[in-house]
């Protein structure tokens, strides 16, 4: 299911758009993704969906960098 959010996601925003959010405390997540040090499940799941690796990386990394590097200063 959250493997489809993504995927929705980034046919409407674009890939560069698109990432995990750190909501973990207090929300009501799926067991595989129960806290953050699970996030290579993601991870696995969208390589089986076919994201390859740069696709991968830019959600869960380069794409919060880069806003951070826009709006953090």
């Amino acid at each position: 299911m959250v493997v489809d959010q993504f995927v929705a996601l980034v046919e409407r925003l674009g890939i560069g758009h698109v990432g995990p959010g750190s909501d973990f405390a207090g929300a009501l997540m799926p067991a595989g993704l129960a806290d953050a040090g699970r996030l290579q499940h993601l991870a696995q799941a969208l390589r089986r969906r076919s994201f390859d690796e740069t696709d991968v990386r830019r959600l869960a990394y380069d794409n919060w960098r880069d806003l951070r590097a826009r709006t953090w200063r």
